[in-house]
């Protein structure tokens, strides 16, 4: 798959799992860098986009609030 495949893709998926706008930009403009300066494939470099997008937590709704149960941080 191309480099703008991969990164429709990864788009797709971390929109799937309701990440925000902004992590989803900058996410992809993250991969793109690392992908025009290594010349490796996104599948190389990151595994196939479901899998990579699935790697990130998703963020908590209010940053009082911790995203998997945690403990907040200390104040």
């Amino acid at each position: 798959m191309s480099s703008q495949e991969y990164l429709k893709a990864l788009a797709y998926e971390l929109r799937q799992r309701k990440h925000s706008e902004d992590m989803v930009s900058s996410t992809l403009q993250e991969v793109h860098s690392h992908l025009a300066v290594s010349g490796e494939s996104g599948e190389e470099a990151f595994g196939q986009p479901r899998d990579y997008a699935a790697s990130f937590l998703r963020e908590p709704l209010c940053p009082s609030v911790p995203a998997l149960g945690g403990l907040p941080p200390d104040s």
